[in-house]
Parts: C-alpha cells; structure tokens; sequence
C-alpha cells in the first residue's frame, strides 16, 4: 500500500527494527506483507501513536539575502505578468529590479512578516501554496508586494515608491507547490478600498530582526507542525 510510511533502523542491540505508521486497515495489510516475509519478527502495537509528533527544523537563513531577492524577483515578475513587461523596465522600478539582479539595495526592499495576528487572518495560506499579492492606491506612491512560500514564510516588497495608481490595486495569485494549480480568489467579498498596514509590516523587521527572525521562524513550523500532527494524529501505528 502506498498510503503508509515504513521506517527501518537498526535498534539499541544491533537487530533491525520497523515502524509502520499509516491508516489503520494499510497499516495492518503492510504488517501482514512484512510478517509474511519475516517470520521471525516479533511485534507490538504502539499504543502512544496519538502523541507521535513529527518534528519540523528549519535551517534557512531567513533574512538572508537569497529568500529576500527570491521574494523581490516574484513580485516583480507578478507585475510584469499584470502590466507588461516593458512597463516595469521604468524607473519607478530601477530599485526592486537592482535588487533582484545584484543583491544592491540603499535601504530594505524585502524583509520577513511576523505579524502573527496578520498571518492568521487573510492571509493565512493553506501548505502547501505559494503566494504573490500586489497592493496600492492613488493615494500613496507605495506598490508593495506580500510573498508567500509553501504558506509559511512571509515576506513584503517594496516593488516601488513612485508607483502612479489610477485605482485600488488589490491582485492575489496563489500557486499550489505540488500541482502547479493557480487561482486568483479575492481577498474581500464587498467593493471598497484596501490598503495594507506597511508600516505594521515593515518595521518590526527594520527595527529588530533578529526577534522578527524568531517570531517568524516559530509561526512557520507551528503552522506545518500543526498540519502534520492533523494528518499523523489521526493515525495508528505498529512497531
């Protein structure tokens, strides 16, 4: 069955061990097509699978620059695909697009989100999407770009900040990581305008990073943790 996860290793005394972890009627077919083949093994039903916990670590540099150009470089290249890519040759986005090419930027044109009240309200993505979200209006000068990876990392771009808006600018595209799926649902149910608080975003990351670092690294695997606990918790195991 292809609905369980078998693990193997040598145990404490040198014999090999096997965990099998899955639905309770794949686990039981997968246990007797092992016990088939092994005779010998003896085995015992884990009856703490309910507290199994799988756990998640995260070795990225976050803040470094190769996420932050990543992020810049997709919401570029979302306001290429929204206006054309001859438009976002022009100046008024020299900054970004210097950024995205050499890693050049006078003052911060990306950094991490760790808004948790934010992150757990519209813009709480489902694992396992990828997220590009365009925001301005008339009356500021600011297109600014929120970036999402696998739902869990968060990042906002200063895409401009001579950016001319006719009108509210509200564009979210959302990319599914393991089918390649696209959507572009809308944020809001009701005509009106929408801008997002920049500042609430920006300067938690521009004052003090490293805590943002830390802030955002906890909500990424809480959030894939408690994906995986919802999909493990559910499930029995021998061993």
């Amino acid at each position: 069955p292809h609905d369980v996860f078998v693990q193997r290793r040598e145990g404490s005394d040198g014999r090999t061990e096997f965990s099998i972890f899955g639905e309770p009627d794949a686990v039981e077919a997968r246990f007797a097509e092992i016990a088939r083949t092994h005779p010998s093994l003896r085995w015992e039903r884990l009856d703490n699978a309910a507290e199994l916990q799988v756990i998640v670590p995260f070795e990225l540099d976050l803040a470094g620059p190769t996420l932050r150009r990543l992020a810049a470089k997709v919401a570029l290249e979302r306001c290429a695909q929204r206006w054309g890519a001859e438009y976002v040759r022009g100046a008024e986005f020299d900054d970004v697009r210097r950024f995205v090419l050499d890693g050049t930027e006078r003052q911060p044109l990306c950094g991490l989100i760790a808004d948790t009240d934010f992150l757990r309200g519209s813009f709480n993505f489902a694992l396992p999407r990828h997220a590009v979200y365009l925001n301005a209006h008339p009356r500021t000068p600011l297109l600014g770009a929120v970036v999402a990876f696998f739902g869990l990392f968060y990042f906002w771009v200063v895409a401009s900040t001579r950016f001319k808006a006719l009108g509210q600018t509200d564009s979210l595209l959302l990319e599914h990581a393991q089918t390649g799926s696209v959507e572009e649902p809308l944020l809001r149910g009701r005509p009106g305008d929408l801008v997002l608080p920049w500042s609430r975003l920006t300067e938690p990351f521009l004052r003090a990073r490293a805590a943002t670092i830390k802030t955002a690294a906890q909500y990424a695997v809480e959030k894939l943790q408690a994906a995986a606990d919802e999909l493990y918790g559910r499930e029995t195991g021998r061993v």
